[in-house]
């Protein structure tokens, strides 16, 4: 007698093996271009999966119906995806060149001239994502402490900010509202 769990777990096999190759086959097997293994015998033909695609959604298919004991969307979709996997693999395809721009995979040589090219970040923009970042730290030390030279520091990063960045808007706070209030307990967690 077959237990559940059994066909539960085989289900889950078939399913992620199918996926896989439908995956494997119609996205990222074969682009143009590719270069081809040397050895013959390594080398294998997409279409040579084609059926064993179709067995496993088929059959992961009926396990689920197996176990659900009712049809479902997921079963129907499997029982499509196992009839008519070849022509899933055909959208696929069709879909890496056209919408995902798949084409071909960059050899060592491609590479790194990409990344001998590749433009050198502004160092003004990289100024301003660090002011960013140290605004951040002190703006959370403020809220804090709530202490003067905390609020100090704050005002002279805005400061800094908005020299750096003209489209920067900050509320700073009054000094005498944070300077007579306890520091919020809830600000530190």
């Amino acid at each position: 007698m077959r237990r559940i769990g059994d066909d539960r777990y085989a289900y889950r096999v078939y399913r992620t093996n199918a996926d896989h190759l439908l995956l494997a086959i119609g996205l990222f097997h074969h682009v143009e271009g590719a270069s081809r293994p040397d050895h013959p015998l390594l080398h294998r033909e997409p279409e040579e999966f084609i059926g064993r695609g179709e067995t496993y959604y088929c059959t992961a298919s009926n396990l689920l119906r197996r176990l659900r004991r009712q049809p479902s969307g997921v079963e129907v979709a499997l029982t499509k995806l196992g009839r008519d996997f070849e022509n899933y693999v055909q959208v696929l395809r069709r879909v890496r060149t056209s919408y995902f721009h798949l084409s071909t995979r960059l050899g060592e040589g491609v590479l790194f001239h990409l990344l001998q090219s590749a433009p050198e970040e502004d160092p003004a923009q990289r100024g301003a994502s660090d002011c960013y970042d140290a605004f951040l730290d002190t703006f959370s030390r403020w809220k804090r402490c709530r202490d003067a030279p905390s609020w100090e520091a704050l005002a002279a990063q805005v400061e800094e900010l908005k020299a750096l960045d003209p489209d920067f808007h900050f509320q700073m706070p009054q000094p005498e509202e944070i300077l007579d209030r306890p520091p919020d307990p809830e600000a530190s967690s």
